[in-house]
């Protein structure tokens, strides 16, 4: 490992930077937006539960997202986590960061290939609770690193 400068920073450029904070803001609010519809805004009646209609555009919505949060993920995996290791900043909740990433990919695609009535109520379940945590993980993560 080479030496590390002692203020050095591990900063993403601006343009980087806004891309993948858009893409991270567009998955987590379409997410949240998906939660709202499915779990507050449904309701039942004589033939069961009725689904809202922004809960279909919320979850269109989430997968277009995904895809950027994707690319987005895949670009901070080329330059700023090498980084991230070589200058020891915010391991924790960078790994942290990475193994949600699997995770949310993971059961994203289960419930968009594999799901059956019997597993798409815990899988979908796992899914959001990892990115409702995902949420506070990189708003963990970027808080600013303490010199010294």
């Amino acid at each position: 490992m080479s030496k590390v400068a002692p203020f050095e920073r591990n900063l993403l450029a601006t343009a980087h930077r806004r891309s993948v904070h858009g893409a991270l803001i567009a998955v987590a609010a379409t997410g949240v937006l998906w939660l709202i519809a499915h779990y507050a805004l449904g309701h039942q009646d004589a033939m069961g539960d009725v689904r809202h209609p922004l809960e279909a555009w919320a979850l269109k919505l989430h997968g277009a997202a995904a895809f950027l949060a994707l690319i987005a993920f895949g670009s901070v995996l080329a330059q700023h986590a090498p980084t991230g290791l070589r200058l020891r900043q915010n391991l924790a909740s960078g790994i942290a960061i990475l193994a949600a990433a699997i995770a949310l990919t993971a059961t994203g695609y289960w419930l968009y290939y594999f799901v059956d009535d019997r597993t798409r109520a815990l899988v979908s379940a796992a899914h959001w609770m990892v990115g409702v945590a995902a949420i506070g993980l990189v708003l963990l993560h970027l808080r600013p690193v303490r010199r010294g």
